[in-house]
C-alpha cells in the first residue's frame, strides 16, 4: 500500500499542468455555453421591452378612460371613413383606413395632454438606450364613440421603429407580436 501511495505521489508531482488539448477542450465547452446563453438572454430582454410597450399602452388607455369620465367626450379629430387597425391571430397588424374628413365621434388624447392633466409624469420608452421618456406628442389614445359605447385605440412610437404600432384596439394590445 505504501508503494502504491508513493508512486501516486510521484505521478502527481510530475504533473505540470493542463495539456494543450485539455485547454482547447475547456475553451470549446465555454464557447458552446456562451453561444447558447447569449441569444437566450437577448431574447428575454427583447420580450421584456415588448411587454413594457404593451403595459404602457394599457396605462394610456386607462388614463384616457379617466379623462373621458372626468372631462367628458370632446371630439377634436375624426373621420367619416376612419377605421382602426386590427391585430390578426398571428399578432400582425392589419391596417385600417386613415382619417380624411372631420366627424364628431372621435377624440384624440396625446400623452402630452395626459401629462398636463396630471395622469403621468412621463412614461419611459423601453427602447430608448438613454432611459428617456416617450416623445409625448407621438403617443396617442384615440377614443371612438358609437352611441353610448366608447372604444379606445392606441398609437405608440418608440425609439426603435420596429416596436411602433398605430390605432390598435384596446382588446388587441395583448395580441401584438412586436419585433
Amino acid at each position: 500500500m505504501k508503494k502504491l501511495w508513493s508512486r501516486l505521489q510521484r505521478l502527481v508531482k510530475e504533473e505540470k499542468g493542463l495539456t494543450l488539448i485539455e485547454l482547447l477542450a475547456v475553451i470549446v465547452i465555454l464557447g458552446i455555453i456562451a453561444a447558447i446563453a447569449v441569444p437566450a438572454i437577448t431574447g428575454i430582454t427583447n420580450n421584456t421591452k415588448r411587454e413594457a410597450h404593451k403595459a404602457n399602452a394599457h396605462q394610456m388607455v386607462e388614463a384616457a378612460k379617466q379623462i373621458v369620465a372626468v372631462n367628458g367626450f370632446k371630439p377634436d379629430y375624426s373621420s367619416d371613413n376612419w377605421t382602426p387597425n386590427t391585430v390578426d391571430s398571428d399578432g400582425k397588424i392589419k391596417a385600417g383606413k386613415a382619417a380624411t374628413a372631420p366627424k364628431s365621434n372621435v377624440m384624440e388624447i396625446s400623452l402630452a395632454e395626459m401629462i398636463t392633466l396630471g395622469y403621468f409624469t412621463g412614461i419611459k420608452d423601453p427602447e430608448a438606450s438613454d432611459g428617456s421618456d416617450y416623445t409625448s406628442n407621438a403617443q396617442i389614445v384615440r377614443v371612438y364613440k358609437d352611441g353610448s359605447t366608447y372604444s379606445y385605440f392606441v398609437t405608440i412610437n418608440s425609439a426603435n421603429d420596429s416596436s411602433d404600432f398605430t390605432d390598435i384596439p384596446e382588446a388587441d394590445i395583448d395580441k401584438l407580436v412586436l419585433k
